[in-house]
């Protein structure tokens, strides 16, 4: 229930908003994928499906990542947007160790608002395309969509349990830049690599080839769950027969303890809501994050008349061999299971692949429905319990008349802001700041000795205001006979935030004073770590697998208890897998740059 999100139904609309391809994944793919090129013949199979899954031609050919990829079964026309997607953020995530899950994780800066909900740094994961399609700066056919969408479901902390245990936003993350003719691997836009995607345009398969995996023709994602309160669910296309398997996904290790929000601006430990999307064991910090379409959207069954339909297995199919593939096509790699837990959460170019299988014959239109496991329900009574007693005590209090800050803009957009002395009779609620948008700091680094204490600057003078946002103090509100324009001083309490852009950030040591400010110029965000996700009672617990999935030596060891014996790493091993880290994990300034911002003053006098 709490693992429900906004996910990825990889589905295709037309500029006009039709639908051209729903693409939810089902059965996985079998041996290696053969170079054919689409033939008339197959023109049958190909209009039956959208969108393939087989192992990727380009990350072999530019040695980028490994695995799969995915390749349209219909043409795409240019300017086509991709469906959306879960937006899954990672707040002041710790990456100095570059795990694996880095390599699936999105920067944030894009996200003005959202990065402002922390001091540290704000990450984002994405299923489907972003996580497993090969990615550019060079001649891509999907181009990066920014702007998210806000859906809580209509649930509240004063008195659903649900609060903050699932991701609130998606977006429609991509666009197509040109035409995509069937058979096209997907490329899309990055910054981590920079081949050219066009040299690829003829990498085509054969549709007929019962080796390829179609993705669109078992399971839909719906934006209404049947249980209330928990977001979108994925139910049957079709009459699903009991032991199909329904859906696939690859899978990423990661440790727990990577999960732990380490921030120390944050009153209270937190757990990234991330924990609610990976799978593991009761007895081991070795946990899995499925990365593929529509599996982060498979609800836990709840209580009667629901019944569990669906069950998580390893994939197991032996046909599956990795020796049959070349090394960056390989997408399933058993021989983890030998490895200790420790190894396996630091392996990159590794992963397994989970199958939902069905337990029992499934009708068409019935909704996916899996057992989340005896922890995760044993937590989930005590959390519901815990949550009603509390949800009492906060009637009639702040609590209860918390609004996100989405809905609070959406609802007041029209409204003057009040200025900081109407405030102190009528304030904000106390989740709720004032932020402005600018182009950048306008004070020049080099020159930085030369300016006066306070400085003005004036938004007529500026000609991209929406650059920069950071919270702001509105000091006047000047009230015209056709417009109403504010004076704000800029405040920047995020200097060691790596995810809001070096332009954005002020130096602490001068006034900044902006004025001619629009309506439209101002808006309101959540004070940092007042949102639902930074709740300390929101629910976080990962999903437990079947006993048999983990070895005995994925588990804590007991005290004087014998290790069980694994596999050692080899140095050819452990240099062969540093080549699959390709994301650049560094800031995109100096930190020290940052501290001289917001420490030092340039001038002696100030």
């Amino acid at each position: 229930m709490a693992c429900s999100s906004l996910a990825s139904t990889l589905s295709v609309r037309s500029a006009a908003g039709l639908p051209a391809a729903a693409a939810v994944q089902q059965a996985f793919l079998l041996p290696p994928l053969l170079l054919l090129f689409i033939s008339v013949n197959a023109q049958e199979k190909e209009e039956s499906c959208g969108l393939w899954l087989a192992p990727s031609h380009i990350k072999e050919r530019e040695d980028h990542g490994y695995g799969l990829g995915m390749y349209t079964g219909r043409r795409i026309v240019k300017g086509t947007d991709m469906s959306s997607e879960l937006f899954l953020p990672l707040f002041d995530f710790n990456d100095t160790e570059h795990p694996p899950l880095r390599e699936y994780l999105w920067s944030g800066e894009a996200y003005k608002q959202l990065v402002l909900e922390v001091y540290g740094n704000l990450l984002f994961f994405s299923p489907g395309l972003s996580a497993i399609a090969p990615c550019t700066s060079n001649n891509f056919n999907l181009e990066r969509v920014d702007g998210l969408t806000f859906d809580n479901s209509g649930v509240h902390r004063s008195k659903d349990p649900t609060t903050g245990s699932f991701t609130y936003h998606h977006q429609p993350m991509f666009r197509a830049v040109r035409d995509i003719e069937p058979g096209e691997e997907l490329t899309v836009q990055c910054d981590d690599d920079d081949f050219d995607g066009g040299d690829h345009t003829r990498t085509l398969f054969d549709p007929k080839d019962d080796k390829v995996t179609c993705l669109d023709d078992k399971l839909e994602e719906r934006e209404q769950s049947n249980i209330p309160g928990v977001g979108r669910g994925v139910f049957a296309k079709k009459n699903l027969e009991k032991g199909a398997v329904v859906l696939s996904s690859p899978a990423v290790p990661v440790h727990r303890k990577l999960l732990h929000i380490m921030s120390e601006s944050a009153s209270n430990l937190l757990v990234q809501l991330l924990i609610n999307y990976c799978y593991g064991r009761p007895g081991s910090d070795l946990l899995w994050f499925p990365y593929g379409p529509l599996i982060n959207s498979i609800n836990h069954y709840g209580s009667s008349p629901n019944t569990p339909n669906v069950k998580i297995q390893w994939h197991a199919d032996p046909i599956a061999s990795n020796e049959d593939l070349a090394r960056r096509k390989q997408y399933h790699h058993p021989e983890l299971l030998d490895y200790t837990p420790e190894r396996v959460a630091r392996t990159h170019g590794k992963g397994l692949v989970m199958d939902v299988v069905a337990i029992r014959d499934i009708k068409e239109g019935e909704e996916i429905y899996l057992d989340y496991g005896r922890s995760w329900t044993d937590a989930w009574k005590a959390h519901e319990a815990k949550y009603k007693e509390s949800a009492t005590k906060l009637e009639g209090g702040e609590e209860e008349s918390y609004m996100p800050a989405e809905e609070y803009n959406q609802m007041y957009s029209d409204e003057p802001v009040r200025t900081i002395t109407e405030q102190r009779r009528d304030p904000y609620p106390r989740n709720i700041l004032t932020a402005c948008r600018f182009e950048e700091d306008w004070i020049e680094d080099e020159n930085a000795e030369d300016y006066d204490m306070i400085q003005y600057q004036s938004w007529n003078t500026q000609t991209s205001h929406f650059n920069c946002l950071l919270p702001c103090i509105i000091l006047e509100r000047l009230e015209g006979e056709d417009t109403t324009t504010y004076t704000a001083k800029l405040v920047d309490q995020h200097h060691d935030n790596e995810s809001i852009e070096w332009e954005c950030h002020i130096f602490r040591a001068f006034e900044y004073i902006y004025t001619d400010i629009p309506r439209e110029g101002i808006e309101f965000i959540e004070n940092a770590y007042s949102s639902d996700l930074f709740l300390p009672s929101a629910f976080r617990q990962p999903i437990e697998v079947s006993e048999g999935m983990y070895p005995e030596h994925w588990m804590k060891q007991k005290l004087r208890r014998r290790t069980t014996s694994a596999h050692v790493a080899t140095p050819e091993e452990i240099e062969e897998e540093h080549q699959f880290k390709r994301k650049d994990i560094e800031p995109s300034y100096d930190k020290e740059d940052i501290k001289w911002k917001k420490f030092a003053s340039p001038r002696e006098d100030l």
